[in-house]
């Protein structure tokens, strides 16, 4: 604010008092958010991104998610550079933390 300290104090002021809407760049570009899956993802957005890529199932659980997020730390830990974010990547980190693959994995 130092450079533009007058200017900007003045509008923050004025517009901290108005309602802005959220905006969101995918809904206004008519596309779908895609969910990151990383070591720093939580086991919900793991869950989540494990139920809209293959649908709800009673294995997609919070603690399977939880144990999926441990075998990604065990796999950065080990070195290995494995990859989350494509269907065949998220149903190999299911089945190597313990679920059994199910039939829309395996399409």
């Amino acid at each position: 604010d130092m450079v533009f300290g007058f200017v900007f104090s003045q509008m923050a002021e004025s517009q901290a008092s108005a309602e802005v809407p959220e905006f969101n760049l995918s809904e206004f570009l008519g596309l779908t958010s895609e969910m990151r899956i990383t070591t720093i993802a939580s086991p919900e957005m793991i869950l989540t991104k494990l139920i809209r890529v293959f649908g709800d199932d009673q294995r997609f659980t919070l603690s399977i998610a939880e144990d999926m997020k441990n075998e990604m730390l065990s796999n950065m830990g080990a070195g290995r550079k494995e990859e989350y974010n494509s269907p065949s990547g998220l149903a190999m980190l299911f089945d190597q933390s313990g679920g059994k693959i199910t039939p829309a994995m395996a399409e």
